[in-house]
């Protein structure tokens, strides 16, 4: 393991002698030291990375988290796996006994920004809403049924229905929520079939 000298590389002799001994610089040189610097290693990976790779942090020295966002990102997919059972009990303990508080606050929500909700939803066009709608009320009917995603062929998760044409109200290409905000982000189904 690299000494903390040799990660970041050696102390400038201002920020020691302005902040505390030449050898043990104070922790507030050793801050500003760390602020002084473009990169950053991070104590997961062990890659030297560019601060903007780090969540600004002030409890740490030098302001930024000691691991990468990269890593922050994989323990906390890795841990919402493994807890995911322990997780779905805790939420279900709190809320059951506050459900009833949880719907009128939500009921309250929605009175008191309708105005917001029908400014939001008159901004999509008529016949976008009339497609949307229609495959809602099919699809509650049962006379619609959603299919595997086209691209992954998942059918865990939230599975949406796209459109290509708004004038087909039922000519729905099912994708995952992942693929349809792709989708919507300019990708093409054939490009994201190659990833998969």
């Amino acid at each position: 393991m690299l000494s903390r000298e040799r990660q970041l590389g050696p102390v400038p002799a201002r920020v020691a002698h302005a902040f505390g001994h030449p050898r043990q610089p104070h922790a507030l040189g050793r801050a500003l030291w760390c602020a002084m610097r473009e990169s950053k290693q991070c104590s997961r990976c062990r890659e030297v990375k560019p601060l903007a790779d780090f969540t600004k942090c002030p409890r740490y020295t030098g302001g930024y988290s000691t691991w990468c966002r990269t890593c922050h990102s994989a323990y906390s997919r890795e841990r919402n796996k493994t807890n995911a059972a322990h997780r779905r009990a805790y939420w279900r303990a709190y809320s059951e006994p506050r459900r009833e508080h949880i719907r009128a606050y939500g009921r309250q929500y929605c009175r008191e920004h309708l105005a917001e909700f029908r400014a939001r939803l008159n901004k999509v066009p008529r016949v976008v809403r009339n497609a949307r709608e229609r495959v809602y009320e099919w699809v509650k009917l049962g006379k619609l049924t959603k299919g595997p995603c086209t691209v992954c062929g998942t059918t865990q998760g939230q599975i949406e229905g796209h459109h290509e044409d708004y004038g087909k109200p039922l000519d729905v290409l099912w994708l995952c929520a992942k693929h349809h905000s792709r989708l919507h982000k300019g990708s093409t189904i054939a490009a994201m079939r190659q990833e998969v």
